[in-house]
C-alpha cells in the first residue's frame, strides 16, 4: 500500500513521534479489503496501541480509518462509513442513557 498519503496529511504531521510511528506501522500492515477485516484489524490497532500506552483523540482516529479504507472498493468504503456512523450514534445513545 502506498502510505505516502498519511504523511502529506497536515493532521498527521501534528502529531508526536510516536503516534506518527504508529500510524506508520499501522498504514504499513494489512488490513483487507472488506468493512469486516477493517473492524477486525481497528479492533486489533487499538489493543495494540493501549499496550505502548498510546491514544488517539477522535480526530486522530480518522486517519486510523482512512488507513484502512485505501484498500477497499468505493462501496465497501462507504459499507465502513455507515458502520463506524452507527457505532458513533450506538456510542452516543449508551452516553445518553447513563446521564
Amino acid at each position: 500500500m502506498d502510505i505516502s498519503f498519511l504523511t502529506m496529511l497536515p493532521q498527521f504531521q501534528q502529531l508526536p513521534e510516536d503516534k506518527k510511528k504508529f500510524l506508520m506501522e499501522f498504514a504499513a500492515a494489512d488490513h483487507g479489503s472488506n468493512s469486516k477485516d477493517a473492524a477486525q484489524s481497528l479492533i486489533q490497532a487499538v489493543n495494540n496501541a493501549k499496550e505502548k500506552n498510546i491514544s488517539f483523540s477522535k480526530e486522530e482516529s480518522t486517519l486510523l480509518i482512512e488507513v484502512l479504507k485505501q484498500n477497499m472498493s468505493k462501496e465497501e468504503a462507504e459499507r465502513t462509513d455507515k458502520m463506524l456512523k452507527m457505532a458513533q450514534q450506538l456510542m452516543m445513545m449508551q452516553q445518553f442513557s447513563k446521564h
